[in-house]
């Protein structure tokens, strides 16, 4: 039951994502506003008042429409689990989401926290997390990749190729 409860909120978080992005022309939005409501949604949803949300980075940035989306996805996917293990047992803390692109580097969008950290033996290639294999799956399929690290804290990382950045 926990699983479709799950999956039920994934398709729920899809289908107001994708309602925030709509425009009729089709054109893109500047992905740091959006992620930033997105971000705080999903801080708010948590039911934690002890958390602080900080956003940095180029509010112009435009992500290709196609991949708005799945880059909603992976970054509400980690600030979910910034709060569910990096601030489990009513530990207080920070989230800081930084969104970065150029036409060389492409888009970099990383969510710190200084939460409780990745345990010393964390392989992300051997996780069985359901939200994990999501995120990287989504990152994959547009041609980036998704990483966890331990930084004080821990780090996720989605990078995207130049190409999905459209110039504002």
């Amino acid at each position: 039951m926990a699983a479709l409860d799950e999956a039920s909120g994934r398709l729920a978080l899809v289908g107001r994502i994708s309602r925030q992005l709509y425009d009729p022309s089709g054109s893109a939005q500047p992905l740091l506003p959006f992620l930033s409501v997105l971000c705080r949604d999903v801080v708010d949803a948590s039911g934690r008042d002890d958390l602080t949300l900080t956003m940095q980075g180029d509010d112009r940035l435009l992500l290709q429409p196609d991949a708005a989306v799945p880059t909603a996805l992976v970054v509400a996917e980690a600030v979910a689990n910034a709060i569910e293990h990096g601030f489990a047992g009513e530990r207080s803390g920070r989230i800081v989401v930084s969104v970065k692109g150029d036409e060389e580097d492409g888009l970099a969008v990383t969510i710190d926290d200084d939460g409780h950290g990745l345990a010393e033996n964390f392989d992300e290639n051997q996780s069985i997390s359901l939200g994990l294999q999501i995120a990287t799956s989504l990152a994959r399929g547009h041609g980036g990749g998704f990483a966890l690290e331990r930084r004080g804290g821990t780090r996720a990382t989605l990078t995207l190729p130049p190409h999905l950045l459209e110039n504002s």
